[in-house]
């Protein structure tokens, strides 16, 4: 479990002083659109140019400008373009925004690119795998250049995936947008990560890019197989007092049919189970008793009421998972809208690291005497916990039979200040590289620490910020501390 930053204050000024975590990226997925990459070997996904990302506090807005081309993501804007106020004759979209927009191809394009100009895009990689990309774009003259680079979602770890400079650049498209696929050959972790694309050279109009997945990497069961159901990441805190609110029926789908009905852990132990597929627990098979009206194959008892559908027939220790995207970190509360009569019902809510550990409980409602008799009325400020910037899993636990769940909230009361964040992440376990290709890993923790297979067997243990599984088989592992725990990938 996560140390509370307030009560252990010197611990954490400890691990701050000694580890002090950086700036984080302040940028999300223009209109919540989080491109899902990977899905299927061999089908692009298409990113529009003009599709760069937003600031959290304004993720339908115009992003912002870095003001240097060697500016770090962490400093607090989205794009780097060199000529403020946009196209000439003025954007047709994000007007407010200094990179160029024009009219054109599929519906805009960025044009007059300068060299070293670049945008950002927030991504989630479904499938660890080797890639490659495609950019449609318009050009006459002499061929010209672009990168393609990954980040860790926080804005660290640059990789250079591709450049043109290797096949001598993009050469002229004879006065019409033309895509030009099967650029490089480069591996992607599962997971959300953010991709800057970089303009080399002055003067073409870009239209989208894509990134196809050519071979899935099998590197063991991952920890934690669901994804948000139809791509649909809800992105709480991004306002102070404004609730985020999650339709109960809308729990995580799997990796690999995001659309889908997601699966059964069978599993009634209070915890996502390793190495498992699934994305909830119903303690009976095949749904409610007159069918599902939505998500038809799920065991979830799902029916037709409140704002549209709901979870019911609940019975003691079914939970459903959810993927969220903290935008802001700080203290958050929760609500919960519900229908039930008779005496008090209890629930337990957790947050997880999104590959399924590190589980923290965020609220528990027997202190409070439990859930009162409601109608579909929204019981609030539920719990005070802290929540730190970047993504989870929520997972809700159900104590007692009978109550139907309509939907649940979470609610910013107060964003953490930069310091109390710092400290907050200070504290959470990091490691690098992961993936390791020769099974050695460097971790942000002088305690001791276990290392467990997939099947739960403890395989190493030690201390200090090394760990070395070079001469353990490849593939996944769990690693954990006194406080927390995370995924280990050895190549």
């Amino acid at each position: 479990m996560k140390k509370n930053i307030f009560t252990n204050f010197a611990f954490c000024l400890f691990t701050f002083l000694a580890f002090q975590a950086q700036a984080q990226y302040t940028g999300v997925a223009y209109l919540g659109n989080i491109p899902q990459i990977g899905e299927t070997v061999g089908v692009p996904v298409q990113i529009e140019l003009e599709n760069f990302d937003a600031l959290a506090a304004d993720p339908n807005g115009d992003g912002a400008n870095y003001g240097a081309a060697a500016a770090p993501l962490t400093a607090g804007a989205t794009y780097w373009d060199k000529s403020p106020g946009g196209s000439d004759a003025g954007n047709p979209i994000r007007t407010g925004s200094d990179v160029d927009i024009e009219a054109g191809a599929t519906g805009a394009v960025i044009a007059g690119t300068q060299g070293q100009e670049f945008t950002v895009y927030t991504v989630n990689i479904v499938t660890a795998g080797i890639y490659h990309m495609g950019v449609n774009y318009l050009h006459g003259g002499n061929s010209k250049d672009i990168r393609l680079e990954s980040f860790n979602i926080d804005g660290t770890g640059r990789i250079d995936l591709f450049n043109t400079l290797d096949m001598d650049g993009l050469p002229p498209s004879d006065g019409e947008y033309v895509t030009l696929d099967n650029l490089g050959s480069f591996e992607l972790p599962a997971g959300p990560l953010l991709f800057k694309f970089v303009h080399l050279d002055a003067g073409p109009r870009f239209d989208y890019f894509t990134l196809t997945l050519d071979e899935e990497i099998m590197v063991g069961n991952p920890a934690y197989s669901g994804v948000a159901y139809q791509g649909n990441v809800p992105q709480l805190g991004a306002t102070v007092g404004e609730p985020v609110q999650i339709e109960f029926e809308n729990f995580d789908a799997l990796s690999d049919a995001p659309d889908g009905d997601g699966a059964n852990f069978n599993d009634e132990t209070d915890d996502i189970p390793v190495g498992e597929i699934g994305t909830y627990y119903d303690d009976s098979p095949g749904g409610s008793e007159g069918g599902n009206p939505v998500r038809a194959d799920s065991d979830v008892d799902i029916k037709a009421d409140g704002t549209g559908a709901v979870v019911s027939d609940v019975k003691p220790s079914e939970y459903t998972i959810y993927t969220v995207n903290v935008v802001n970190p700080g203290i958050y509360h929760m609500g919960v809208n519900y229908k039930h009569g008779g005496t008090s019902k209890d629930i337990k809510v957790y947050s997880h690291d999104v590959d399924g550990g590190a589980k923290t409980l965020l609220y528990d409602s027997t202190p409070d005497e439990g859930l009162p008799p409601s109608d579909y009325e929204t019981t609030d400020n539920l719990g005070s916990f802290e929540l730190a910037a970047g993504p989870l899993l929520i997972r809700i636990r159900t104590l007692d039979t009978g109550p139907s769940y309509d939907f649940f909230t979470i609610t910013l009361d107060e964003i953490i200040s930069s310091t109390e964040n710092e400290l907050l992440e200070a504290n959470t376990l990091k490691v690098s590289p992961n993936p390791a290709g020769n099974g050695i890993f460097t971790v942000n923790t002088e305690e001791e620490w276990s290392v467990y297979s997939l099947s739960g067997a403890q395989i190493l243990q030690g201390k200090g910020n090394r760990v070395d599984l070079s001469n353990f088989a490849k593939g996944v592992y769990i690693l954990k501390t006194p406080y927390t725990s995370t995924k280990l990938i050895s190549k």
